[in-house]
């Protein structure tokens, strides 16, 4: 009897440790929510609908897509249209390659989640970067060169966007820069955090250089004419810091610049010739300055639009920002990381339909 008796008491406490289980597993069902988790396919971005009870879409989605890489999912891609995918063709992460344009201009695979921001995906660059070729600017910008020219905003998510995998961006460096208080010829006085550089005193060539020196890639600033009393006042370019500072441009052997309001050239040794057009108070004097294997090119613009290329094959070397100023109160203002000029003058880096400007 006993033993009878112990035989349904142990039945018993099964059949109550298997009710409890089916409560736990029906609060675990109750508990489970639908979530849309935005996912990449082969035909674009889309929502995939699962149920979880997982708070974090990535881990939700790792669960949903567990087991079986052939079973079936469908997906509402983002232009409404509905299909149904294998599991192994529905992801998560995507690849994105960046090409620098500074040093060795290396191409990088980059692996980032489609939810994670293009600050994030310049992070995983900087690791990338063995060679620490990046450390050198103050800001690095990701551009899309497809279609219309546009800078990606660093808030931007991968997926907002809608980067394809295996999408190409070019990283470009930007180094903020000012007028040099002790590369400067006397008469030029500096204002306005080294912006702004004014001529005062005697008639004469007074020039001063920027605080950074660039010696591979691209790099492009503007400077804004304030006021200028003659024609042949101004000149823009770039330069050694070598050079003397009280003599004219053409004394030396590292100058090459443009005569803004006289639409003339000058460089090393050399009367000056025709070039661009006449600039005037109130105009933006773009320098671009693109270095190569073989040298380095220099070009100019006015109101970001392109004069041409004033030079080409200059020797290569560590070159500066650089202004000459002639008459008193002439007075100039340097922007160092002015949005590049739009479309015109392109420059191909990758082939005949992947430009850059």
């Amino acid at each position: 009897i006993n033993a009878e008796y112990m035989g349904y008491i142990k039945m018993a406490e099964e059949v109550k440790k298997v009710e409890e289980a089916k409560k736990v597993e029906e609060v675990k069902k109750d508990e489970k929510k639908k979530m849309q988790i935005i996912v990449h396919t082969p035909y674009g971005y889309g929502h995939l609908e699962i149920e979880t009870g997982s708070t974090d879409p990535a881990q939700a989605l790792l669960e949903e897509l567990k087991g079986s890489p052939s079973a079936i999912s469908h997906v509402k891609l983002t232009n409404m249209a509905i299909v149904a995918l294998e599991r192994s063709l529905i992801k998560s992460k995507i690849n994105v390659r960046v090409k620098t344009l500074a040093g060795t201009r290396a191409l990088y695979d980059i692996e980032i989640n489609i939810n994670e921001t293009i600050d994030k995906l310049k992070e995983k660059l900087l690791l990338a970067d063995e060679k620490k070729e990046l450390t050198q600017y103050k800001q690095i910008k990701l551009i899309l060169p497809i279609g219309k020219i546009k800078e990606l905003k660093s808030s931007a998510k991968i997926y907002e966007l809608e980067l394809s995998d295996n999408s190409l961006l070019v990283a470009i460096g930007v180094k903020s820069f000012c007028w040099d208080a002790s590369a400067k010829g006397d008469d030029i006085y500096l204002a306005n955090d080294n912006m702004n550089a004014e001529k005062r005193g005697e008639q004469d060539f007074q020039s001063v250089t920027g605080t950074v020196g660039f010696s591979s890639g691209k790099f492009y600033w503007e400077i804004t004419i304030n006021s200028l009393e003659e024609n042949e006042g101004l000149i823009v370019g770039i330069s050694t810091k070598d050079i003397d500072y009280s003599m004219h441009p053409s004394d030396g052997l590292t100058y090459w610049g443009f005569i803004c309001c006289a639409a003339k050239k000058i460089g090393p040794g050399e009367e000056s010739s025709p070039f661009g057009d006449l600039c005037s108070v109130g105009d933006k004097i773009g320098v671009l300055l693109e270095f190569g294997k073989e040298g380095a090119k220099l070009s100019f613009y006015r109101n970001q639009k392109k004069l041409g290329v004033a030079y080409s094959n200059i020797p290569l070397d560590t070159y500066y920002a650089v202004a000459t100023l002639y008459y008193c109160n002439a007075s100039i203002t340097l922007n160092s990381s002015p949005s590049f000029p739009g479309s015109q003058g392109v420059q191909q880096l990758f082939g005949k339909n992947l430009t850059l400007y």
